[in-house]
Parts: structure tokens; C-alpha cells; sequence
């Protein structure tokens, strides 16, 4: 598109000077408010990247000297006239389509920041509630098409009241954004997503991940999740997880909010057991109302 622009008004610029050659001596130079126009034409309505513009307009003003001074001569002050308006004229246009583009990559910016604070947990910066869901959606979708296994872990870090209470409201904080690095480590793949639903619980989702790895790393990251240093006291504390974790192949008779429950009912199971433990269910084709789990 630039480029094409560049063609345009360099020909349509050109063509002006060159129709002022063959017009007789009375009618010459009324091309130059034709050249005005075309600059500001190409610098005002292609803005959104104005340096191609800008060379086309340079190059038909030179030709214009050259065309005025060489085969059809003007009388100087006419020439020098006629550059001190068109310089001034260019140099206004670019200075004005310089700022409306700026404030349009600036706006762009800004609205790409804001859609990024809307879908980002302040705390942790991995993702919150709102894009977990519209991202689980969308994958299970996919998953779906292309009978892909989702791997769904619901996590919760444990004791984290008991820190709060005992070391301050920033260990706690600590210890969240201590394990939402973790996870999201874990989250590296296409498809992938680490996210904080609130509090202390998290969820990954995994695209493709085969049921005994993603066991197998479930159990590892229960059992210890980190080891968190009190800066106060140079104290180290254990933290571990209670794990959730649902696998399945969505067929057209699941839904990813039966997905959710299921992993739901496996974190609680994690934590009636002691905590400090993963849960795996494997959902299946749903009888009616009830998920057969294996």
C-alpha cells in the first residue's frame, strides 16, 4: 500500500509538471496549486505511514526545479517564490501528519495496554478468571475439532492462611507469585495457559499433553511445589500444592464446565486427603447427567 501511494502521487505529480511545459506562456505555473494539492492529498489521507508520501512529494517538486530552471526557464524570484511555499507547505503537512500518526500508535498502545490489564491477575501477571475462560473455550473448541486430549490441573497452594498469619500478608504474596512462576513454566506450549482464578488457586491447562506425564508432573509439583526464604528471618519454608488434574478427549456430549467440575471434585479430594497430593480423573464419553471415570 505504501508503495503504491508512492507511485501515485509521484505520477500524478510528474504529469502536472510536465502539462505545465506544454500550456501556453499566459496559463503557466497555475500547476503549482495542483502540486500543493497532490502533497497534501498524499500526506494528509494515507497518514498511517507518511514517509513513503513524503518522497514521492521531495521528488516532484525536484523535478519540478529542474523542469522550471532547465527546459522551460522561470524567472528566479517566481522559482524562489514558488520553493519558499512549497517547502513551507511540505514541512507543515509532514509535521502534522507526523503527530496524528504518533497519536494513533500511542492510542493503539494504550488500547492494547488496557486489554492486557483487563485479562492479567495484578498479583502474579499470568492470566485472570476472564481470559482462563475465554482461552479453556476456545482450546476446548479445538480439542474438539481435532480430538485432542486437554490436561485441566486445578491448584491450590496449601496453608497459604497460616503464612499470612504467621509471616504477613507479603510472604503470602511471595508464595503466590513464587508458584505462578512455576506454572508458568509450565504453560509453554501452543494451546497452553497458566491463570490465577483468586485467592490461592491456579489452573493450567495443557494442549495435547499425554495423561502419564502430565500425572507424573502433577505429582512432582504437589509433593514440593518450592521453597520459599523469609528475607526477615532467612527462614525457608516448603510450599506444596493440592492438585486437581482431569484428562479427556471433549466429544460433542462434554462440556468444559463439566471439565472444570470434575477437576473441582478431584481438588477436594486432594485436600480431604491430606493435602500435599494430586488427584488424577480421566473423563470419558458422559453417561446422560454422570461422567464415567476411570
Amino acid at each position: 500500500m505504501p508503495q503504491m501511494t508512492f507511485l501515485a502521487l509521484l505520477i500524478s505529480g510528474s504529469a502536472i509538471v510536465v502539462m505545465n511545459t506544454l500550456l501556453p506562456d499566459e496559463f503557466q505555473n497555475l500547476h503549482f496549486t495542483g502540486l500543493l494539492v497532490t502533497m497534501i492529498v498524499g500526506l494528509a489521507f494515507f497518514r498511517t505511514d507518511f514517509r513513503w508520501p513524503a518522497v514521492a512529494a521531495a521528488i516532484t517538486f525536484i523535478f519540478y526545479l529542474l523542469v522550471t530552471w532547465k527546459i522551460h526557464p522561470l524567472p528566479f524570484p517566481l522559482v524562489l517564490a514558488s520553493f519558499h511555499l512549497f517547502v513551507t507547505a511540505f514541512l507543515g503537512m509532514l509535521y502534522i501528519c507526523w503527530s496524528l500518526e504518533l497519536k494513533e500508535r500511542q492510542a493503539f498502545l494504550m488500547a492494547q495496554r488496557l486489554r492486557e490489564l483487563a485479562h492479567t491477575d495484578e498479583l502474579t501477571a499470568l492470566a485472570n478468571r476472564r481470559a482462563f475462560i475465554n482461552h479453556f473455550h476456545a482450546e476446548w473448541r479445538r480439542a474438539l475439532r481435532y480430538h485432542n486430549i486437554l490436561a485441566l490441573l486445578l491448584i491450590d497452594l496449601d496453608h497459604l492462611k497460616w503464612i499470612n498469619d504467621t509471616y504477613g500478608h507479603h510472604a503470602g504474596d511471595k508464595a503466590l507469585q513464587q508458584l505462578a512462576k512455576i506454572l508458568a513454566g509450565y504453560a509453554c506450549r501452543p494451546g497452553d495457559i497458566a491463570a490465577r482464578l483468586g485467592g490461592d488457586e491456579f489452573v493450567l491447562l495443557q494442549y495435547g499433553a499425554e495423561p502419564a506425564r502430565v500425572k507424573k508432573m502433577a505429582a512432582n509439583l504437589a509433593k514440593k511445589t518450592a521453597v520459599l526464604l523469609l528475607p526477615d528471618s532467612n527462614r525457608e519454608i516448603c510450599l506444596t500444592t493440592s492438585i486437581g488434574l482431569v484428562t479427556a478427549i471433549p466429544t460433542q456430549s462434554m462440556t468444559p464446565e463439566l471439565l472444570l467440575k470434575m477437576a473441582d471434585e478431584a481438588l477436594y479430594e486432594a485436600k480431604q486427603s491430606g493435602r500435599a497430593r494430586a488427584v488424577h480423573k480421566h473423563l470419558q464419553e458422559p453417561v446422560r447427567q454422570q461422567a464415567t471415570l476411570v
